[in-house]
């Protein structure tokens, strides 16, 4: 190990000075601290931009589905708006509505991952670097996130059953 004010440039002085010294002085794997560093976390980069995809997937996967189905419920429940909204509902009351089923679904949902995701972790922890156990923030976090994908694939469906006509529901009774 040499220490120097610019290491990339002394690498190949220092290469033929030792060559100088003893030609059967085999000099391999010359880099710089920073570049020794960086190729031993790369590793450890793929590992984390692989679960960051993966749980960005899986997130979009869950949106996709609360959305179909919430958006099957509307389509089943949509004469029940309408009737409602006859008898003197207003269209936000519906969207309440919607919306607080939809809620209670990520809730459960959430509820559901953070137990499986306790376990995993008490699983894994030998095997992260970097974090801390139990870090609250991160747990807020992806819960706050959580919820917030939640509301707006919920958004869509819940506005169409707020728009629903009470003429058009009481006709198909």
């Amino acid at each position: 190990m040499i220490r120097s004010s610019g290491p990339a440039a002394q690498i190949e002085p220092l290469q033929t000075a030792i060559r100088g010294i003893d030609e059967q002085v085999a000099v391999f794997d010359t880099a710089t601290a920073e570049e020794s560093i960086m190729a031993s976390a790369a590793p450890l980069s793929a590992a984390g931009a692989m679960t960051s995809s993966l749980g960005l997937l899986a997130l979009t996967i869950a949106a996709l589905g609360l959305y179909g189905v919430v958006s099957y419920v509307v389509a089943l429940r949509s004469r029940e708006f309408g009737i409602r909204m006859a008898l003197g509902a207003q269209p936000k009351q519906v969207l309440k509505m919607v919306m607080d089923e939809a809620v209670r679904l990520v809730l459960g949902g959430m509820l559901a991952g953070v137990f499986i995701a306790a376990i995993a972790e008490r699983s894994l922890q030998s095997q992260r670097v970097g974090f801390m156990p139990n870090e609250i923030a991160t747990w807020v976090a992806v819960l706050l996130l959580i919820i917030m994908v939640g509301v707006a694939a919920a958004l869509r469906p819940a506005l169409r059953a707020a728009q629903v006509d009470p003429n058009v529901a009481l006709r198909e009774l």
